[in-house]
């Protein structure tokens, strides 16, 4: 009989157990692909934090949506998307070495303006796509002699988060806007992470049918089954899984 409340105390436990895992599962099926904050149809921005540039690091008045192609004056072009939005911005540092600064993957650059005294302002219309990064991109900004800082003008190639909207053009300007946290949009960053699906990566000697327009065209429809569709499809799986990986 002494046994009894051990018995009391496991069956308890199992019970808590069991309850902890049900929350966990309905926690991982809150977010629904067609249903996600800031992206397809749904209003407002992403949910994540803000990015924010390290204070030796500024934007040099604004970044616009551009055209396709280089103009000729970047000192890095580079990216994964641009069908639908491409921006150009320049940064400048006052850190007096050559260095690196890298934006995270899952940045977006939503409608915005930079205005003096490095505040922004967000638009609050959803006339326009928000844009996307799904890989890090790093950003290297040569000092210029005697270590005085430097600059770099970058053309930024995004995907798009809201398949209905307008692309970018010479007359939008962004501001970079949160990291996003979305369950099932890191979970497609995850997948690609591997891939070959940024810009530089590509060298014209691809197999066929997976050159950056082919592969950035099948992605965008990819994340638009998450934006504004159902989810991933065991297709699009297969997909990214046939997409060659990086070189090393």
């Amino acid at each position: 009989m002494k046994a009894l409340p051990y018995l009391w105390i496991i069956w308890l436990l199992i019970c808590n157990t069991q309850n902890t895992k049900g929350q966990g599962s309905a926690a991982q099926l809150k977010e629904q692909p067609g249903k996600i904050k800031g992206m397809g149809d749904i209003p407002g921005l992403p949910e994540g934090e803000l990015l924010k540039l390290p204070s030796w690091l500024k934007i040099d008045g604004q970044i616009t949506g551009c055209d396709e192609g280089g103009q000729g004056d970047e000192c890095q072009y580079d990216g994964t998307g641009g069908e639908w939005v491409s921006v150009k911005f320049k940064l400048k540092s006052t850190y007096p070495r050559d260095t690196t600064y890298t934006l995270p993957e899952g940045t977006t650059l939503v409608n915005g303006n930079y205005i003096p005294n490095g505040l922004i302002i967000i638009s609050q219309g959803d006339e326009w796509q928000h844009g996307y990064m799904v890989e890090r991109f790093p950003i290297t900004i040569v000092a210029n002699p005697g270590g005085t800082g430097g600059s770099c003008t970058i053309k930024l190639l995004l995907y798009c988060l809201n398949k209905d909207k307008k692309g970018s053009d010479s007359n939008t300007t962004y501001v970079f806007g949160p990291v996003i946290t979305s369950p099932l949009m890191k979970e497609l960053m995850v997948l690609l992470k591997p891939k070959k699906i940024k810009f530089s990566d590509f060298d014209n000697t691809e197999p066929t049918n997976f050159s950056y327009g082919d592969v950035t065209r099948e992605i965008q429809e990819i994340i638009y089954h998450i934006t504004n569709g159902k989810g991933l499809t065991q297709e699009d799986r297969n997909y990214i899984k046939s997409i060659p990986n990086k070189k090393i």
